[in-house]
């Protein structure tokens, strides 16, 4: 049943934890069960930064194998989330722009923020 399925899960994901030396090991394990319960090829896992503002990825899985191109992968949720909650987006934005206000590294996003902000104040009119 799907109760004992579960009630497994958690039994191998405990055991896995209290074993486990770092978080790529811990991903690995809760991707694992993750993707056997739902009987999916694909998972992954983002780490989501302080400001809300974006997420990294840090471990994703298929077919039982770590997928590399995964630690590359950049997630900005202000834009992800601009449709429908375009207040909280604009938040986000002037955040970051708060944040890396004179991070040089950071010129072409400061950029593409400052526009994104000026378009959401402009429909917020």
């Amino acid at each position: 049943s799907l109760l004992e399925r579960e009630l497994e899960a958690v039994e191998v994901v405990y055991g896995a934890l209290s074993r486990a030396g770092d978080a790529e090991a811990v991903a690995r394990v809760l991707l694992d069960e993750i993707a056997e319960l739902l009987s999916v090829q694909f998972v992954g896992l983002a780490l989501v930064e302080e400001d809300l503002r974006e997420a990294r990825g840090l471990l994703a899985r298929a077919d039982g194998a770590d997928v590399e191109s995964w630690n590359a992968a950049h997630f900005n949720l202000a834009e992800a989330i601009e449709a429908v909650q375009p207040r909280r987006a604009l938040t986000a934005y002037e955040n970051y722009l708060a944040f890396v206000e004179l991070t040089p590294g950071e010129r072409e996003r400061i950029a593409k923020a400052k526009d994104r902000v000026q378009a959401l104040r402009k429909s917020e009119k």
